[in-house]
């Protein structure tokens, strides 16, 4: 994939930082930028862009910290494809600041429980929609095969009875940040309608697959109401991405996702 170009200077100046210097931001997909004190993206989906910015427009930060969206000079939270938010500060590795990312994680889904479900949650169709309907669902998706482990994983799903709220899918490594004396940030938020609990199964399955997670965590989160089947649904999902999106390797994935996958079958 091609790296776009970074925002014009209309669209800083639509932001409030007409002159800066754009810097692309590593990691991601490579379509983020810091022009002067803002981060500047390229927005796929405009209607749930201009939804989500209200909702943490007002967000009241308690343990936890956010990137507050920016409106442009038009009053909108989009401009010609592009939103913004606060730059924050901080580093976005994780290695000893689980239990700060546990904490932050739940603080910020106590601070969404008010939100009412919008239609602006149905699903684009990508990938990642695909595979959350499918882990949602008693249906596997046709002609997708995931190896024995994530067979193993379908087998034991059960229908979830906690209630839906907007969550982050994706709080992993990358999408918080860790700074001094301050509680962590939370970026990049990818918005779905699911038990808050499931965003900490996100949290822990892929920081132990990929992040150097202690085990431990996994003794930590277990004893939550039905965490066996929110981890369940947190590995299937990554699979099931990875299958979509044509990587290879999905046996290599499940592999490092089999301390959870232990942890869930033994219940």
């Amino acid at each position: 994939m091609n790296p776009i170009s970074p925002p014009s200077n209309d669209v800083a100046r639509a932001f409030g930082v007409a002159g800066a210097i754009p810097c692309r931001v590593e990691g991601g997909q490579g379509v983020t930028f810091r022009v002067g004190e803002l981060a500047i993206k390229r927005c796929e989906d405009v209607a749930q862009t201009e939804w989500l910015g209200g909702i943490m427009e007002t967000l009241r930060e308690q343990g936890f910290r956010i990137a507050r969206p920016i409106r442009a000079t038009s009053g909108s939270f989009v401009f010609d494809g592009w939103c913004a938010t606060r730059w924050i500060e901080g580093t976005p590795a994780m290695e000893g600041r689980w239990r700060e990312a546990l904490e932050a994680c739940e603080a910020f889904h106590r601070a969404l429980e008010h939100v009412p479900w919008s239609p602006i949650l149905e699903p684009m169709e990508n990938p990642y929609a695909r595979a959350d309907a499918a882990i949602w669902s008693d249906t596997p998706l046709d002609g997708v095969y995931l190896g024995p482990a994530a067979e193993r994983l379908r087998r034991l799903l059960r229908p979830v009875t906690l209630p839906s709220q907007l969550v982050h899918g994706d709080p992993s490594e990358g999408n918080m940040l860790f700074l001094q004396d301050q509680p962590p940030g939370i970026i990049d938020i990818a918005p779905y309608w699911h038990p808050a609990g499931y965003s900490l199964a996100v949290l822990v399955a892929d920081g132990i697959a990929w992040s150097h997670a202690p085990l431990n965590l996994l003794a930590q989160v277990m004893p939550r109401p039905e965490m066996d089947q929110l981890l369940a649904r947190a590995v299937l999902f990554r699979l099931y991405v990875g299958f979509l999106r044509g990587e290879t390797g999905a046996e290599n994935h499940a592999r490092a996702y089999a301390p959870v996958i232990e942890a869930i079958e033994q219940g």
